[in-house]
């Protein structure tokens, strides 16, 4: 109580301050999570959650288009971890007993359950079973499909699934010149490069294979290439542009984002939707979007 001059009083509470929020520090440069981006902000905020969570044992469920790099990923989660044992398994075709021949080993282990959406009923209780036996295991599962389509049991589910990362598929991530130029040097000749037309090309591509597909692409056109330039008549033509790209919930978000990948360059984001340039346009002015000063 706080007596005042004219006889009244106030009466207060005191309020603790709150401790200040500290900040995590920048990954480290040259570990295995900060090689898997060139600057992309949204794969910049994905590998700072993955680097805060890596030491911990919370299981992680990591989802993704198929060939945006998931396995990876969690390699580079376990790597950072610093957990001596290792097991990697396809869930598809998994038997119960292929399942406890691989996890046999005792201590910490990281158990990588790829393509989680594919496991068996059998294969499904087994793991459960083995959860419970072995406490020291932790889980990364992977999926191509959204948290809520993957029909595992509800409690098996939620042991797997303790925090959700979802890596972005290629055409919304500003770093495909990055990750071109990095393939390239790391398996293809240090003096094969890309002609301004051919990356031009390649920028414009909507990548439906995601990542696998790029590295794919990279490496016929360095085998067809005659000399050290990769020019267009090397470059192979896209199987299926677009065909299984999955449908935008929100379109006006996702043009946003092809166009913040894409620099607001209207003909490449165009090339990568499979629009002409004036259909960009007048999707830019109803979604009332307006390019960065």
């Amino acid at each position: 109580m706080i007596e005042m001059r004219d006889g009244g009083a106030l009466f207060g509470h005191a309020i603790a301050p709150k401790a200040p929020r500290q900040t995590h520090q920048r990954m480290r440069r040259g570990g295995a999570l900060a090689g898997l981006t060139g600057g992309d902000p949204a794969m910049a905020r994905l590998l700072d959650q993955a680097e805060r969570l890596a030491p911990g044992t919370v299981p992680l469920l990591i989802t993704g288009e198929t060939g945006t790099g998931k396995t990876r990923l969690a390699r580079a989660i376990h790597m950072t971890s610093k957990v001596p044992g290792f097991v990697s398994l396809e869930c598809a075709g998994l038997s119960p007993e292929a399942l406890a021949e691989a996890c046999g080993a005792a201590g910490p282990t990281t158990l990588v359950l790829r393509r989680i959406e594919e496991l068996s009923p059998e294969a499904a209780l087994a793991l459960g079973g083995l959860l419970d036996r072995r406490p020291e295991l932790r889980t990364l599962s992977t999926s191509c499909l959204d948290p809520g389509r993957i029909t595992l049991p509800r409690p098996l589910f939620h042991r797997l699934a303790g925090h959700v990362l979802r890596v972005p598929p290629l055409r919304l991530r500003c770093d495909l010149d990055w990750l071109m130029t990095r393939h390239l040097r790391r398996h293809a000749a240090d003096t094969i490069r890309l002609a301004p037309a051919a990356r031009a090309d390649l920028m414009g591509r909507s990548w439906p294979g995601n990542i696998r597909e790029l590295e794919q692409v990279l490496d016929v056109a360095a085998a067809l290439c005659v000399g050290s330039v990769i020019d267009l008549p090397d470059l192979p033509a896209p199987l299926d542009d677009r065909a299984d790209a999955p449908a935008a919930e929100d379109p006006r978000e996702t043009l946003e984002q092809v166009l913040i990948a894409c620099n607001w360059n209207m003909a490449r984001a165009a090339r990568r939707l499979g629009v002409n340039r004036s259909t960009i346009l007048r999707r830019i002015r109803a979604a009332g979007l307006q390019p960065p000063a």
